[in-house]
């Protein structure tokens, strides 16, 4: 990006892509609704309580951001580092910004596994009702969509040498943005 466009509405838009790819949790957990119990219930409480504790924490976590670094500096972090670890070094060591690291790996562990569980589920409902070859619908002994799985784990694969981090991402969220304008 453009140093000129940094702090204008290009450099709006680029910050946004992360916080949209942070709310599209609710979008996961209604792919489970036929493995919940009372999922009339759970699932607005779920979406709702995981939305508000969401903005609670981006605004926290924002707010933070500028206690510790002026906008200037945000803007002008280098694309090799983030604004998290920047602002981490900053407040709390070297040591913790590592430390924090790890965590955001686990993080990311932890948003693939509920993506693993949801992603198959939907191909093999989708396969069920014919609108995908129908192998897809195939479930193990112990009820696992071991076909569905397999397939998104070779297309994972592909993905994931097919380009950078950058570009998997706004791949990932222009995909988003067209089915939500879609609803």
């Amino acid at each position: 990006m453009p140093e000129s466009a940094r702090l204008g509405l290009a450099g709006f838009g680029v910050a946004m892509l992360g916080a949209l790819w942070g709310y599209n949790g609710w979008n996961i957990i209604t792919a489970l609704g036929g493995e919940i119990k009372d999922p009339g219930r759970t699932i607005p409480r779920a979406i709702i309580g995981g939305t508000l504790a969401v903005i609670v924490l981006y605004l926290l976590i924002n707010t933070a951001y500028f206690y510790v670094l002026t906008p200037v500096e945000i803007s002008s972090v280098a694309e090799s580092s983030s604004v998290a670890n920047e602002a981490a070094e900053r407040f709390f060591g070297p040591g913790i910004a590592a430390l924090m690291s790890v965590g955001l790996v686990i993080s990311a562990y932890g948003t693939l596994h509920s993506t693993i569980l949801t992603g198959p589920r939907v191909s093999q409902a989708l396969a069920r009702a014919g609108l995908l070859p129908a192998g897809l619908a195939h479930v193990s002994t112990n009820g696992v969509p071991a076909v569905a799985i397999v397939t998104i784990g070779i297309w994972s694969i592909v993905l994931s040498v097919s380009g950078t981090f950058d570009i998997l991402t706004d791949m990932y969220i222009c995909r988003n943005c067209l089915l939500f304008a879609l609803l």
